[in-house]
């Protein structure tokens, strides 16, 4: 994003504004010398001429830096958002998912992890505290859904139907 911010929009905004507007100028002096009958050899003609070219190309220029511009725009956004796609679609590597599974049920009765087992699973696994956390909530979320449906079948039976 750092790239982006380079760019002054209200920079580029005032050049374009400057060009229409010295465009329009032209236009109208032109028009008017038209109307007055005005030789086209005359020396002023060409001028408004030359300039009206001049001002065009420079339209053009910015245009294609516009095109340009938008094109990198792009194809930064699409490298950030491949970028997260893969991050989010990423798992833990099994000995390391082994070593939290493990801890898991050691403490199944109670499946919050206190500082000193954070720092013990950091260091056994290399992960950070916010994976582990989040992998233990995880865990515990699984859990209890499906404990809740193990005892749901148990009740399930044991009614009489």
């Amino acid at each position: 994003m750092r790239i982006l911010q380079g760019i002054s929009h209200n920079a580029l905004h005032s050049n374009w504004t400057s060009i229409c507007n010295q465009i329009g100028s032209s236009q109208r002096k032109l028009s008017s010398l038209l109307e007055q009958g005005i030789d086209q050899n005359d020396q002023t003609l060409r001028e408004i001429l030359v300039q009206i070219n001049r001002m065009c190309r420079a339209i053009a220029l910015m245009l294609e830096n516009k095109r340009m511009l938008k094109n990198d725009v792009e194809i930064i956004l699409q490298q950030i958002l491949d970028s997260n796609s893969t991050e989010r679609k990423r798992r833990l590597p099994r000995e390391k998912v082994r070593i939290l599974e493990n801890w898991f049920a050691d403490h199944f009765q109670h499946p919050y992890a206190t500082q000193q087992d954070f720092d013990e699973l950091v260091h056994l696994t290399s992960l950070s505290k916010t994976q582990i956390r989040n992998w233990i909530s995880n865990k515990r979320r699984k859990e209890r859904s499906s404990t809740v449906s193990t005892e749901l079948l148990q009740a399930l039976n044991k009614s009489p139907s």
